[in-house]
């Protein structure tokens, strides 16, 4: 499950980068100040399921 997540968030992170590079350069620098917030929450998220993983890593080995 810990590797299905990582991996839909990096097809987010694919599909942010081909739509900013689709837009004109008028509207890409709005669209890059509105994805930062995103970017950061998938930050946290990714970090969040880094430390799950590795405490459920953890818990297997201790069993």
């Amino acid at each position: 499950m810990f590797h299905v997540m990582i991996m839909h968030y990096l097809d987010y992170l694919e599909i942010l980068k081909i739509s900013i590079s689709n837009i004109q350069d008028s509207s890409r620098e709005n669209l890059l100040r509105s994805s930062v917030s995103f970017c950061i929450q998938i930050k946290a998220n990714l970090s969040f399921l880094l430390s799950s993983g590795k405490r459920e890593i953890k818990e297997k080995s201790a069993v």
